[in-house]
């Protein structure tokens, strides 16, 4: 998911898009904005068709997540790359 306030900054347009549904943890779904671009992470590109959300963060989703090993650390809520095998 991408931040709304990001999408206003590069000047993209959203659609509301009836392909793009949501599960919400009330077990319901819903359409949301969506745009089409190509998102760029660690080094990787990823073009494709991304929800917008109006919190001031993203959401990584298992599309990017599959292609690295990440460690996340809750507690001082950072988190590296995993480099090694």
């Amino acid at each position: 998911m991408i931040p709304r306030w990001a999408v206003e900054q590069l000047g993209l347009t959203p659609q509301a898009d009836e392909s793009v549904r949501l599960a919400w943890f009330d077990d319901s779904t819903r359409s949301v904005e969506s745009v089409e671009l190509e998102a760029s992470f660690l080094g990787g590109r990823f073009q494709g068709r991304y929800a917008l959300t109006d919190e001031p963060h993203g959401v990584i989703g298992r599309n990017v997540l599959n292609y690295f090993r990440l460690l996340f650390d809750g507690p001082a809520k950072t988190w590296q790359r995993v480099t090694n095998g």
